[in-house]
């Protein structure tokens, strides 16, 4: 409006205010200081440590990103070590502890297995608050992370039994080590390309046997039970490629193999750890889950081994076979790796 601001008379008549003398203005606001004060102190007085977990809790159920207080206990040279990123799998130790008052109270420890924990770092899209503290560090890092009991409880399992409402969980981790994507990727390509060449000599090896050509002659026999049972049926021979170091695995408490295994003589692949990514773990105490002929087979070999198991049908599924792949009275050839022994 043309009014100068100063000109009281005309702004009352035009807006009809009422503007106070500033001595009156004064008056006021010292009267409501003591009421600004205590509003202020208030607000900067400590809430108690459940009130403030609860309200914690509340804020971060609204958030949709991972929402954690955390302080580091070692950082590592950042120098050549970068921090971890998607694709990377990450070698770990936590540790999950409650805090209870003052005091930490462990719940859990990675620490008590012989192996650290394996975890594939996904996409940032797909962060929790686990996932989303690891990309902060880099290998040899220890972080200690504190979160809200009750922001995390799906993901607790059997340890939400341990935290009260209104408690925080607190998580130390520790990176051992990084496998970053591009090397995985590379390995992972590297392994495809000799497992292809692995199911191709095992195919020549199925063909050479039928024809003749092969190295039947170069098998040695490995004696069983049943050999006295039948005089005219075939023993057990395996051929050795790559020879092993350590104790057999016939002494060992359990060990890790990698595998593909055909019929003979129709030279048809029915099973193949390199395809699926799952080795098994042999338990020398219980070996009944596995046909004996790959038990006896496995068991004269040592930790790196790789042979062949030619393995006649009476040690492995006999005149019944398995499902629609294996028929009855089938030979199998079984290429076997010995990854690790525990002795």
């Amino acid at each position: 409006p043309p009014y100068s601001l100063l000109d009281k008379t005309k702004i009352k008549a035009a807006f009809g205010l009422s503007i106070p003398h500033w001595r009156d203005a004064l008056r006021h606001c010292l009267r409501l200081l003591p009421l600004l004060l205590m509003l202020f102190f208030a607000a900067h007085t400590p809430l108690s440590a459940q009130k403030k977990w609860q309200r914690l809790t509340k804020e971060m159920q609204k958030n949709a990103q991972p929402f954690f207080f955390y302080s580091w206990q070692t950082r590592a040279d950042s120098a050549q070590n970068l921090p971890a990123t998607t694709g990377d799998n990450l070698q770990i130790h936590y540790t999950i502890s409650r805090l209870k008052g003052k005091t930490e109270e462990r719940v859990l420890s990675s620490q008590e297995q012989p192996e650290p924990v394996f975890v594939p770092l996904p996409d940032p899209r797909q962060d929790i608050f686990f996932t989303a503290a690891l990309r902060l560090m880099r290998k040899g890092d220890k972080l200690r992370v504190i979160v809200p009991a009750d922001s995390i409880r799906p993901y607790l399992g059997e340890m939400d039994k341990h935290f009260k409402r209104g408690e925080a969980v607190i998580f130390l981790y520790e990176i051992v080590d990084i496998q970053r994507e591009s090397l995985i990727r590379a390995q992972a390509e590297a392994n495809s390309a000799r497992a292809d060449s692995l199911r191709r000599r095992m195919q020549l090896e199925v063909n050479d046997l039928i024809t003749g050509r092969g190295k039947s002659s170069y098998y040695e026999t490995i004696p069983s039970d049943t050999d006295s049972l039948d005089a005219h049926a075939r023993t057990l021979m395996y051929y050795v490629y790559k020879q092993g170091k350590g104790i057999a695995c016939k002494a060992a408490k359990s060990y890790t193999v990698q595998y593909l295994c055909l019929t003979y003589p129709a030279g048809l692949l029915v099973d193949d750890s390199f395809r699926t990514g799952k080795t098994i773990r042999v338990n020398t105490k219980n070996p009944h889950q596995f046909i004996l002929g790959f038990i006896l087979g496995c068991g004269v070999l040592q930790a790196g081994s790789e042979a062949v198991l030619w393995i006649p049908s009476r040690l492995a599924y006999g005149t019944k076979g398995a499902g629609t792949t294996i028929p009855p009275n089938a030979d199998l050839l079984f290429w076997v790796e010995i990854l690790s022994v525990e002795p």
